[in-house]
Parts: structure tokens; sequence; C-alpha cells
């Protein structure tokens, strides 16, 4: 087998023999843009990477060679990313258009810096002037010097004299000067000239000496430097120079194709400078630029560039001023891609097929997948799959089993992982960490529905959600493509346990499980959970451990219990639990407190061998639970109180969280305990939190009444909300299953406001099924607290409901509870208590509630709905407290009376009379009252408040008063009381009714008749005289005034008053029908029919047109002419015919204009029903008769009633005088009358009159305007 016929070599298309993608149709759309337009232009070919750009290029280019009119220029622009592309682009042009190899010193003309050196003899003259200056300048600075170091060395030895003789200075210089003395001035010329003078003086003739070697040769050197290309003009000079030079030795050239390839691959910065490099070239009249790039790329350069302040176009816009033309190549199909990768690997490399026959499907199932858009893609694919199947075909029967990978499933996992190799290189790196990241990339896909935060991305090597979608959408179509261990198809070499997780690996979780190591094993796990392989290490460790090793691997298995992998997590619990079976069987020794307790439930939970682990549970409830000296802390330290209670809560929450497993055995046992008074009720509460679901399963009536004895025993609780919410939940599920249970412990928790209102809301529900007994108690908690007002009705409203017996409660604090109710306005709530709860032989146990109420009730209507409904319930004591209370209200006063106390008192009255108990106190106290008042006949007058106000005391009680006091007190009030005070008698006979004594009707009758003047009056009287009509009668001679009283006040009360006539007049006279008529037609607050119906009643049937006549001749609004046509229609709507003629032709000079009006509005209703000429016959005489004004309204009413109307035989008569009425009336006449013509056609009249009858010329103009006439 020749591995070269196996991978495909990735390189572009070179000739149209090899387009698998008809590239052809892109490149001739190129080649005609080139060949039919005029150069200079630029042509992008944009697509992405590994589309075909530069396969299109190739084809390109082997349709124009040969051709001499285009010349053809390749520049790799990656190639040359290190150096300046306006300087490669012009090497490469320079040696394609000159054809010359060997051109590296034209290059270096060009491009280099170059120094030219010349040299020449200089005249004495010259060398003088330029060096003799410098030679003097020294040897003055070499003389200078010496002199100061001289001088120097001088003063130094003087000192060194002075400081050494301690002599002054006079003498010291003579000393100096002395040639004997040690230190003397000669010493010092000496030292000067050995150690200082001679090195200088060596120098000096050196630089003698140069000056003179310098003369000899006296040599000038020139350097002349020329500087490289460097600006665009220069470029550009160079580029049309060589362009010119080559169009002189090519006549048939006319275009330079300039390709510009790999531009996408450059950085940002080179991408920007790239294209400031082709404007430098592109002005050139022969020049065709053409430049395969990824648009994105190019845009994104550019926006950066932009950003730095060096661009002032956006990506788009640079593009577009810089491209001509642009040719866009679309994504590939992907069928095509499938195809094309067929025949690619059946042409390049068909040996694969005898390698792999199953490849073709494998190529299209697995690697060819949807989001695989390019050649250069595919190739990279096939290379990487062939790669690892030669690999592990070479590695069969030695790392890897026969068939594993090249099986037909094996193929397909390895062609799976081949693509995540190729096209998620990230995410393979995570796959190679984590084994089950593929399933995770799809659970995450699904429930976020594709779009993906960009911080979740990173956890799976993803940039963006389009790459994660390409990931996402691959592992979606390969799901079912999988292996139970993937490390073979990734490491190509691993089959076995220890292969699998690696030796050393393998080695160190023995080690780890047998010293009793948890920790180190766990930090080999990925998300909590070891892998696979790891988990069988474990299992293959515990099943090896010996009787030695047994209790520390096995402690450690515990401990890894929520570590080992879900596939063999059943047998890795199974093998616990029989292994902790032999430990309680042979009594081996065991640490069971060095084991996490959720550990423990684990293996419970995963076991289906039970029986070792259920023992072992029960083993450590059970020292746990007894708080068992023995049991340590993991460290080996005991525990004290506190800390075992702790404990203790946190195994009692952890064996709840896991209630559905276990057996019947623990949670008996877990429950005993739970109900055991000794363990705080405070850690159960906290418990019960948790586990608010297992009310019935562990929190009974025992913890019940626990938790209301611990709520109640103290004031300051620290968890007192949880308590309280415990109490909520756990009390509901005990009045579900025995509410005498649920409600025994109540009332010891009714401490306050608070729980009183708790207590109230769970006996809500069941309050009337819970006994006499229970329900006593809680009253008699309940009523010993005082509450707020919305807390009162609540609490009110369950001892309404419960059941107790008064006589068991405290008398005190009931009746202070019941008056607290009412004061708080819980006046239904009260009024329960009293009428439910208490029957009428216990109502001398509440005298305090009953003389709160009644003393209320003379000042606050709101208790009067519960003094009227107790009311018969009532003794004769507590009757007697309120009679009392009224008496005193009664008294006589002077000045203003108390009318709210007076009011209060009879309606109080009107209660007590439901109760006979009250009538014979009420009959002395009124009786008494109203022996005194008729006594004095003075009091009508002294006291006239009080005596009105007395009268309606008098009323109330009419019932229940003798006869003979009622004619008494019927006889002061209209012999005295009527002649100081009318109205008090009117109202004293109102209030009486029909208990007015039958001897005094007539004269009652009579007096309110004459005496109702006032509006209060008024309406008492017409009340008073409709339930008197029994004395209203001929016999009694007062008919004619009752009626002329009703007239008189019909506006106080029209309806009844109708009624009134309609009930007791068998017949009136017409003037009182016209006054009922004429009262009605102004108004409509009354029931008209009805109305109609009365005053028809009464009229005789001759005299309804004159009592409309004479209605008509009233003013009326719409309205009234309305009633009058009701009127004449009711009962027969035919009967206006004869009625409105009779009235028409009675028209005489006589009639008002008011009456012709109104006649002519009412005919409007039956314009189309009746006879035009006499409509026209109303009109004519308002016409004829009246002057400007009245035509003037005239016209209004046709307008505005008429409007559309035909007269048809009416129309002659108003022909003629319509042109004599026009002539007579003024301007604003005329103008109404020439509206009337128009409105009903009478235009052809004027026409005609405009010929023959005499006009002034203003009237012609006037007729002319209005009617349009020419």
């Amino acid at each position: 087998m020749k591995i070269n016929k196996l991978f495909i070599k990735d390189s572009a298309i070179q000739n149209k023999a090899s387009d698998a993608f008809s590239y052809k149709d892109y490149v001739n759309n190129l080649k005609m843009i080139i060949e039919h337009n005029e150069a200079p232009f630029n042509i992008a070919i944009i697509g992405k990477w590994g589309v075909g750009k530069s396969s299109i290029i190739n084809m390109l280019k082997e349709e124009l060679s040969g051709k001499s009119e285009f010349k053809i220029q390749e520049i790799n622009a990656w190639k040359y990313e290190n150096t300046s592309l306006k300087k490669a682009f012009l090497k490469e042009l320079y040696r394609n258009l000159n054809g010359k190899d060997d051109i590296v010193k034209d290059f270096k003309e060009m491009f280099n810096t170059s120094i030219d050196i010349k040299e020449k003899e200089e005249t004495t003259r010259e060398f003088i002037s330029k060096n003799a200056i410098k030679t003097f300048v020294f040897l003055g600075y070499f003389l200078i010097v010496s002199i100061i170091l001289y001088v120097m060395l001088m003063c130094f030895d003087l000192v060194s004299l002075w400081i050494s003789c301690n002599n002054n200075f006079d003498e010291t210089w003579r000393q100096y000067i002395n040639i004997n003395n040690k230190i003397n001035v000669y010493e010092t010329i000496k030292t000067f000239k050995d150690k200082m003078f001679i090195p200088l003086l060596v120098v000096g003739i050196g630089q003698v000496s140069k000056f003179i070697s310098a003369y000899k040769s006296k040599k000038i050197v020139k350097y002349e430097i020329t500087s490289p290309i460097e600006s665009t003009d220069e470029y550009e000079d160079k580029f049309n120079e060589t362009l010119d030079k080559y169009n002189k030795r090519n006549s048939n050239f006319k275009k330079l194709v300039i390709v510009i390839d790999d531009l996408d691959r450059l950085s940002a910065k080179k991408i920007v400078d790239a294209l400031d490099a082709i404007k430098a070239f592109v002005e050139r009249r022969e020049c065709i630029f053409i430049v395969p790039f990824d648009d994105t790329i190019l845009r994104e350069a550019i926006n950066s560039k932009k950003l730095n302040g060096s661009n002032s176009f956006d990506g788009d816009s640079y593009l577009d001023k810089l491209f001509q033309f642009k040719i866009i190549l679309p994504p590939l199909i992907d069928m095509d891609m499938q195809e094309y990768a067929y025949k690619l690997c059946k042409n390049e490399i068909p040996e694969i097929f005898k390698a792999c026959p199953s490849f073709k499907g494998i190529l299209e199932e697995v690697l060819i997948h949807p989001y695989v858009n390019t050649p250069r893609q595919i190739k990279k694919i096939i290379n990487t799959f062939v790669s690892n199947l030669l690999i592990a075909k070479s590695r069969e029967n030695k790392k890897l089993e026969e068939g594993l990978i090249t099986g037909k499933t094996g193929l397909k996992v390895l062609a799976k992982i081949s693509v995540l190799q190729t096209d998620f290189p990230e995410f393979y790196n995570f796959l190679l960490k984590d084994r089950g990241i593929m399933q995770n990339v799809l659970d995450t896909y699904y429930s976020n529905k594709g779009i993906i935060e960009s911080d979740e991305l990173e956890n799976y090597g993803m940039h963006n959600n389009e790459s994660f979608k390409a990931l996402a959408s691959f592992l979606m179509k390969t799901e079912y493509i999988n292996a139970d261990n993937l490390a073979p198809f990734i490491y190509l070499g691993q089959d076995s346990l220890g292969l699998s997780a690696g030796d050393e690996k393998q080695r160190s979780i023995r080690k780890d499980l047998l010293s009793g190591n948890e920790m180190d094993i766990i930090t080999y796990s990925i998300n909590n959970k070891l892998s696979l392989v790891d988990s069988n290490i474990v299992i293959q460790g515990i099943k090896e451990s010996k009787t030695v090793e047994f209790q520390q691997a096995l402690k450690v298995a515990l401990q890894l219990s929520k570590y080992i992998s879900e596939e063999v997590i059943m047998e890795f619990s199974n093998l616990v639990s029989n292994r902790l079976k032999l430990i309680n069987e042979y009594g081996i020794e065991f640490r069971y407190w060095q084991v996490d307790y959720d550990n423990y439930l684990a293996i419970y939970e995963k076991a289906t061998e039970k029986q070792g682990i259920e023992k072992t549970l029960l083993t450590v409830l059970s020292n746990v639970l007894s708080k068992n000296d023995n049991w340590k802390r993991k460290n080996g330290e005991e525990y004290n109180e506190q800390l075992f209670n702790k404990l203790i809560q946190e195994i009692l929450e952890k064996s709840l969280e896991k209630n559905t497993i276990l057996s019947e055995e623990v949670r008996v046992y877990i429950k005993g305990f739970i109900n055991n008074k000794e363990y705080p009720v405070s850690y159960v509460i906290n418990i019960y939190n948790k586990h608010r679901d297992l009310i019935k399963a562990y929190f009974s009536d025992n913890f019940y009444k626990k938790l209301c004895e611990y709520i109640a025993s103290a004031e300051d609780i620290n968890d007192r909300g949880s308590a309280d919410m415990a109490l909520q939940e756990i009390a509901v599920t005990i009045r579900e299953e025995d509410i005498e249970k649920f409600s025994a412990p109540l009332p010891m928790i009714i401490c306050n406001e608070s729980y009183a209102i708790q207590v109230c809301e769970l006996l809500l529900p069941v309050a009337g099924d819970i006994s006499n007994k229970n329900g006593t108690y809680l009253v008699n908690e309940f009523i010993s607290l005082t509450y707020s007002g919305r807390i009162m009705k609540a609490i009110a409203n369950i001892i309404i409901d419960l059941n107790w017996n008064i006589a068991d409660v405290d008398n005190n604090n009931l009746n202070n509870f019941i008056i607290r109710c009412f004061e708080l306005e819980h006046f239904a709530e009260g009024e329960k208590l009293l009428n439910n709860k208490i029957d009428s032989s216990n109502y001398r146990l509440i005298d305090k509630v009953i003389n709160t109420i009644s003393d209320n009730c003379f000042v606050d209507s709101s208790y009067d709905n519960v003094l009227n409904n107790i009311m018969n319930n009532l003794t004769v004591e507590q009757l007697k407290h309120i009679t009392d209370k009224i008496q005193a209200n009664l008294a006589i006063v002077g000045g203003p009376v108390n009318s709210d106390l007076f009011n209060r008192s009879i309606i109080i009255i009107k209660f007590l009379l439901e109760n006979k108990l009250s009538h014979k106190l009420l009959s002395e106290i009124v009786g008494n009252s109203m022996d005194y008042y008729s006594a004095n006949y003075n009091y009508p007058q002294s006291y006239p408040q009080w005596a009105e106000s007395f009268t309606e005391v008098i009323g109330s009680v009419r019932d229940i008063i003798s006869i003979p006091k009622l004619e008494e007190y019927v006889m002061f009030l209209t012999t005295y009381v009527v002649s100081y005070n009318p109205n008090i008698m009117i109202k004293g006979l109102y209030y009486l009714g029909q208990k007015t004594p039958l001897k005094y009707d007539k004269e009652s009758i009579n007096k309110v008749i004459v005496n109702a003047n006032t509006f209060e009056t008024k309406v008492m009287a017409i009340d008073y005289l409709r339930n008197m009509k029994r004395s209203i009668n001929k016999e009694n001679d007062n008919l004619k005034d009752y009626s002329n009283f009703l007239i008189q006040n019909i506006d106080l009360d029209t309806n009844n008053i109708l009624d009134d006539f309609n009930n007791i007049f068998e017949s009136i006279d017409n003037d009182t029908v016209f006054e009922i008529a004429k009262y009605l037609k102004d108004k409509d607050t009354y029931n008209r029919s009805f109305a109609l119906s009365v005053i028809d009643k009464f009229i005789i049937k001759g005299n309804k047109g004159c009592c409309i006549r004479e209605l008509l001749l009233l003013e009326n609004d719409n309205n009234s002419i309305i009633f009058i046509k009701d009127w004449i229609e009711f009962k027969n709507t035919d009967n206006y015919e004869e009625l409105l003629i009779s009235l028409i032709n009675r028209i005489s000079d006589e009639d008002t204009i008011l009456y012709l009006f109104n006649l002519l509005k009412l005919v409007s209703y039956y314009k189309e029903r009746f006879d035009k000429k006499l409509i026209a016959n109303i009109i004519n005489h308002i016409w004829t008769q009246f002057g400007d004004n009245e035509i003037i309204k005239v016209s209004q009413i046709l307008v505005n009633e008429f409007s559309g109307f035909k007269f048809s035989n009416g129309k002659s008569v108003l022909n003629e005088n319509i042109v004599e009425v026009f002539k007579k009336s003024n301007n604003e006449a005329k103008k109404s009358v020439l509206e009337i013509v128009k409105l009903f056609d009478f235009a052809k009249t004027f026409k005609d009159a405009l010929k023959t009858t005499g006009f002034s010329e203003d009237e012609r103009a006037l007729i002319k305007e209005i009617l349009k006439f020419r």
C-alpha cells in the first residue's frame, strides 16, 4: 500500500479539467469584465477561505495566457507580509516586464541607500586654512594647562611647608626659596618636569607629527549619498517608467492584470497598508487589479484602523470606492460538497475504498457534515480520517482489540472523532478531559434553544453562537454514533482497564483506597463524578482488599459513594452493602463515625441488596440518637451535648430527605425519636421546616402538643417564626385526622392578639365541629384578651361558630368582649353573639351589654338593627331601663328642642312596640304626657318646637293609645292648636293618619285644606287627605275643595295627585280639566300615558276641541305641542283630522298670531296625511293678516317643520298672494318669502311675475340673487 495514494494534497485547481464546482462560470464573467471594459479598474473576488478563489484565478490565468494584449502579474501578499507590498510589487513587475533573472543591481539602486566615495589632491593654502589653526589652538591649550598644573603643585608644596613649620607666610616663603630646605622651589620644578610636563610634551609632539604627515598626503575624501524610493509618488513614477518601457517594446500590449492573492491572511494593519499600496498604482491606464479576499476580514481590518483615526471611511465604503467590480462567491451546496468529496477521493486516493470498503457511506453519513462548505475543509477532514485509520490498522492485535475501531460502528466513531479533531479542535481538547461533554453540548443547546451566553461558550471551546450551533448540529446528526468507551478512538492504543485510566493512575487509586485516603481519589473526579474506568478500579480494589485492609477500603468506598459513575453505582452499592453485612455478621470492628451519614444513605438508595446497609443505618441511628459515648468525631474527639444535638439534627434532616427510600423499620425508629419528649423542640422545629411534606409520617399529635407547650412556655423564643409556621402546618394535618386532638392544646397558646388570630385561622374550617367542652375552653381564652379592630372581628366570628356553654364562660369577660365588639363597630358580629349564642332565658346574664346598647342607641343609629333584632329577648327590667330614658327625653323644655334626641326616641319606640311587654310601659309614658299637653292650652304657643316634635311621638304609639285619648287629642289640635300654630295641627293629624277618630274626620279634612300653606304642610296634607278619602265625598260637601287643593298643588306630586283624581272623583268640570291639561303640557316629569287617560276620562267629548283651542292660545314650546298632539290621538290615532279641520275652518280675524303659529306647528305633525290646501289656508291667513315680523316667523316655522314637504293642491292657494306678500314686506321679510319660494318650488310664479308685475329694481335684483335667475 502506497501512502502517497491515500492522502490528498491541498492545492488550488490549476485548469478547467479539474473544475468540479462550475468555477468556469465565474471565470467567464471575469474574462468579459476584463476584455470589455476600459482600464483602469479593480475587481474584488469575495468569498470565504477555501471556496475556490485561488482556483478561479488559476483558471483565469489559463484563459488569458498566450494573449499578447494581456500581461498577468500575480503577487502573494502573505509572502511579503514583513516587507513593503509596494516594493514587492515593483520588484515582481520589474522582473516580469523586463524578463531578467539577474536584476540585483537594479533593485539595489531602486530600494537601497548608495554612497559614492571620491578623493582629490589639496593645495597648500587649502591645507593650512583647514589644519594649521587646529594645531596652533592645541599648542596654546597645551601651554595653558602646563602653567595651571605648575601653579597648583607649587601651592600644594607651600601649604605643606607652612603646616610643618608653623610659621607665618613671609617666613614660610623665605624657607621655600632656600635651596637647602627639604621643600623648596627647585624641588617643585623638578617634580613638575618629571611627572607632568614630559607626558604633556609627548602628546604635543604627537599632534605636531600628525600635522606634518597630513601635509605630506594633502588628500580630501568626498561622499555622495543616494536615497531609496520611499514616497507613493516615487513608486508611481517608477511604475509608470517601467510600464512605458514595456509598452514601447510590445506594441500589442493593452492591459496589465495584477492579482493580489492571500491578502486576507495578513494582520489588520498589514491589510490596510496593502490596500494603500494598491491605491498607488490604480490610476495607470493599463492596470486591472484583481483581489480575492474574505470581505468580513477586510471590513473588520479597515474599521479597526478607522477607530485609530487613520481612515475616514468605514469598511463597506472603502471597499466600494476601491473596487468597481465585485464577484461574490456563495457557499457551496451541501450535496455538491458530498459529490465533490466522493469524486475527489475516487480520482486522488482510489486505494482508500479498498482500505475501507464502507468509506463512501462514512463520507456521506459522517465526514461531510452540513457545515462543511469548502474544498479545503473536505481535504483536511479526509486526510485526518485516513491518518487515524492507518494508525488504528497498524495497532490492531497489538494495542487495540481487533475490529474495535475498524469494525462497522468503530469506523463511524473514528470518523466522528476525526471531524471533531479537524473542524472543532478546541472542543476536542475539552473532550480529552471530559468524555461526557458531547452530551452536555446537546443538553445545553436544547435547554437554551440554541442561544448560549458567551461565558458558557468558553466551557466548550467555542467563541460564538454560530460555531456552537455548527458543533451542536454535527453532534445531533451523529448522536446515534457512540461508543461505551471513547478512549481507544481518541488515543488509538488503549483497550484495558489499566490502559484506559493509565497504569500509574490505577496504582495510585488502589494505594489511596487501601490507605484510607479518599481525598486523593476524589481529585480525579470531573464535575464530582469519577469516570467509568476510575470507578471500576475502585470496585476492583474493594473486591481485592484483604482482611487487614478491609476496614480502610470500606471506609474509603463509603466516602466515594457520591462520586462513583452512574453506570456502575448499583454494582458498587451492592458490593459495599454486602461487605457491611459481613462486618455485622462477624462483629468486625468498624468506625462508623468516620463516614459521613449521607454516604450511608447514598449506598442505601442505590443498593438492591439492602440487608447489610440497612443494618448499618440502624446501628448509626441507634448510636447517634442515644448519644452513645463511644460515638466520636472524625478526628477522634468526643461530642458534647450541644454538638450531639446538632449532629442528631443533621442526621434526621438527611434521613427525612431520603424518606421515600427508607424501610418501615427505619421510619418508625426515627418517628419515635422525633416525638420523644427529651429531645429539644427547637431542634425538631428546624428539622420540620425542611421537611414539611412529611408531617403525617413523622410529626404526630404528641409533637403537636409539645409544640403548643413550647410556644406558650416563654415570652422570648429565638425561633418563634419557625415555631409558628410549624404550628400552622402541623395543626392543619392533625385537624384533618382528629378535631378533638387538634383543638384541645390550642387554648394554651392564646396568650396575645397575634396567637389569638393564628388560632382563629386554624379553627375557621372546623369551628362548628369542635366539642362544647373544648369550645368553652377556647372561648374563655379568647374573651380574656383585648383586641384591635380587625382582629376583633375575626375573633368574634370564631366565637359565633364555636360550640360553648354560657354558664361555663366568665360572665364579666363575655360582657366586656361583646361591648368592645360594638365599640369597634362590629355590629353584625355583636348581634350574632346576642341572637345566635345566647337564648332569651340567659339575657339576664348580659345586662351590662343590653344597657350599653340601649344607652348608645339614643345617640347612635348604628345600634338600631341590633336593638331591633334582640328586642323580643329583652327582660321587663331591660325594657324599663329603655322607657325610663324615653320618658326623660320627652320632658317639656323651653327653648330649642333636641330634635335628634326626639327622633332617636321615636325610632326606639317603634322597636319597643315589637315586644308586647313594652306596650303598657309606653302607653303610660305617652298617655301621661298627652294628658299634661292637652290640659295646658298655651304649650303650643310657649313650647312650639317641643309640641311639634311631640306630635310625632304620639303618632308612633297611635296603635296602643285608647280612642278617648285620641279624640281628646284631635279636638285639642283642631280647636286650640290650630289657632296658635296650624302647622303643628297638620303635623299632628298627619302622624295620626287613619287613626284620626271618625267623628273628627270632616272637621280635620277642612282644617287641613284651609291651613296647609307651606311646602312641608302641603306635602303632609296631600298624604293625610289621601289616607282620609273615606270622608271626602258628596255627603261631606268637600269634593270641590279637595279638587281645588289638588289642582293648586299638582306640581308637588303630579303622578299621585292624578291618581287621586282618577280614584276619588267620578267627574270634574271642564275648567278643572283645562287647568290640569294646562299644567301638564309644560311638564314632562310624570307618566304621560296615565295623565292623558285621566284628563280624557273627565273631558266631555264635545268640549275636547274647545279645550285644545284654549291650550293653543297659550305660549307653547315643542314639548307642549307634542302633549296636545298626544292628547288628540289618545285612544284613537285617527281622531285628529276632524278636530284639526274644525279648528282650521274656525280661523277668523280675531285669532291671535300665537294661536295660528301653534296651530301650524300642530298641523306639521300630520302634514303628509292632511289636506294640503287647509295647511296653505293657515299660511295664507298669516301672510295676508299680519305684518313683516309674523311673515318672517311663519317662514322660519315652514323651514323648520315643513322642509321637504310638497304642497300639491295647496300650492295654488299660496300662489294667489305670495307675490303681493313679497311686495308689501320689508327687505328682511322679502328674503324670508323668497327662501320659502326656493324651498317649496314657487320660482315659476316669480319668473312669470317678473315679466308682468311692476317690481322695483332692488326687488328684481333680490329675486334674481336668491332664486338664481339670469
